[in-house]
């Protein structure tokens, strides 16, 4: 399986990516923050489930030289393990996930994995005292004497995200014709208008010659089973349709 490399560069819909705020403070107009942009686990393993592959790489994590994680995501390449490791510190809440978490988006970007999102420039979010619908919240900050306050989250820019697949537009469903020469095939609507022409049919005795036909093929004449049985047996059921129109 040849690895196509530039699929896991790729961007990623915007419910793959997760808001943390960098920092935040006060001044005079209120409080401000500025949000960092990060893909999410769970969307990195898919990215290399489906790029390269469920059993062909595997990760690792270490303890750092001076604490934190070290995560190392290997991919098989060529028949060779090739690792890639960068670390984290643990976090502040529920510190060793948090520092999992973190080691391992950074060795996924290592491997180009949501390196796009470091070409975002710094994204300072609407702020609000009061609670707003679909708002983060963020607690106080006593030694920055920051209030708490619910921070909005941004909007990517539409280069960081997926091109929009373009649907094909799907083929118009033919009506139903009304003419009963437009049904069948090429083939067999042409001898369907020179029998016409020949016996000078009205519209109810088109619709006669038509029920024979349904009758003797017990077959659809709206199906291609049905022409093709037409074809085959016109010249069989020929006297048939005179003697019906003539009766």
């Amino acid at each position: 399986m040849e690895i196509n490399w530039a699929k896991l560069k790729e961007p990623f819909p915007a419910s793959d990516i997760e808001w943390r705020l960098g920092r935040s403070g006060a001044n005079a107009k209120g409080v401000w923050a500025v949000a960092l942009a990060y893909v999410t686990n769970r969307a990195i393993m898919e990215r290399l489930d489906d790029v390269v592959g469920p059993g062909r790489w595997q990760n690792k994590f270490i303890d750092g030289p001076k604490g934190g994680l070290l995560c190392g995501i290997s991919i098989n390449v060529e028949g060779e393990w090739v690792t890639k490791w960068d670390g984290a510190d643990n976090t502040n809440i529920d510190a060793v996930k948090g520092g999992l978490s973190g080691a391992m988006k950074r060795a996924g970007v290592q491997w180009g994995i949501g390196r796009y999102l470091y070409n975002l420039t710094e994204e300072f979010v609407n702020t609000n005292a009061s609670k707003q619908h679909g708002w983060k919240y963020c607690g106080a900050n006593k030694q920055k004497s920051v209030p708490a306050f619910y921070w909005q989250i941004p909007q990517l820019p539409p280069w960081a995200l997926p091109a929009p697949v373009q649907q094909q537009r799907p083929e118009p469903i033919p009506q139903r014709q009304t003419t009963l020469q437009n049904v069948w095939g090429d083939g067999v609507k042409d001898k369907y208008i020179i029998l016409c022409d020949e016996l000078a049919m009205d519209r109810t005795q088109q619709a006669a010659m038509v029920g024979y036909y349904l009758r003797e093929s017990k077959c659809d004449f709206m199906t291609v089973a049905g022409s093709e049985y037409l074809v085959a047996n016109f010249g069989d059921i020929y006297d048939g349709f005179i003697s019906v129109v003539n009766g």
